[in-house]
């Protein structure tokens, strides 16, 4: 019989096992598909969160409104994790357009949303003024 490997239960070792390609930060190992969105946060969207949350009373108040844990709101606010293309219509909706789905995901919303691309369309009227 072959020996068989047993591998960690968690660690960057068992990510290593997997053939996850990693890099390292600090005393971290973070896969490169982290690290590539986390490379796609810039700090618009990051403000963007911040000010969705004052208009709407506070981070824990966004993340009612939105359905996701206070943690995932702080997540989005420190541009760690992308807002999901469903929280920022629920955003927009919140904060009564002020901050807007372009905001929210500035290198993306056309993927999401080619609707708001069409000529005459309100945002995008606001994006060539």
């Amino acid at each position: 019989m072959a020996a068989r490997m047993a591998a960690p239960s968690s660690g960057p070792v068992s990510i290593a096992l997997l053939g996850i390609p990693t890099v390292r930060y600090g005393n971290a190992l973070l896969s490169l598909r982290y690290c590539l969105i986390l490379d796609r946060m810039d700090t618009s969207s990051k403000a963007a969160v911040l000010r969705a949350s004052e208009l709407v009373g506070g981070k824990a108040a966004l993340a009612r409104l939105t359905g996701v844990k206070p943690q995932t709101v702080q997540q989005w606010a420190n541009g760690e994790r992308p807002v999901a293309p469903v929280r920022c219509v629920l955003i927009e909706q919140a904060t009564k357009g002020e901050i807007t789905r372009r905001d929210l995901r500035p290198s993306d919303w056309a993927a999401h949303w080619p609707e708001l691309t069409a000529p005459g369309h309100p945002s995008t009227e606001q994006a060539t003024a």
